[in-house]
């Protein structure tokens, strides 16, 4: 960067380079819910880094699978049959454990 218009050829400002960006080290970083390693800030993130609270999509799974309500049909609810309990016969009276869906007889 030179000065213009100035009334000498030797007269140059010098101005040190800005550096780009945020160094890795300065990144703002939170702590995982669900494996609670620290992960850091990314530019993925960079819009909704407040709502971000686990640190990969496998733990974000692992959230996601135990904050799910169970099914009335897995809690055993009363009035309801469980469906592990029935066993359908087929025409010649074998349970349908015994049946191979695959082979042709």
């Amino acid at each position: 960067f030179s000065v213009k218009g100035s009334s000498s050829n030797t007269d140059t400002i010098i101005i040190p380079a800005m550096p780009r960006g945020v160094r890795k080290e300065n990144l703002p970083t939170k702590v995982c819910v669900v494996c609670g390693r620290p992960y850091s800030w990314r530019k993925k993130w960079e819009r909704v880094w407040d709502e971000v609270t686990t640190c990969s999509k496998s733990c974000n799974r692992k959230r996601k699978i135990h904050n799910k309500k169970p099914s009335n049909a897995l809690t055993g609810a009363a009035g309801e049959d469980d469906a592990d309990d029935v066993v359908i016969a087929d025409v010649e009276g074998r349970s349908g454990a015994d049946v191979d869906p695959f082979t042709a007889e």
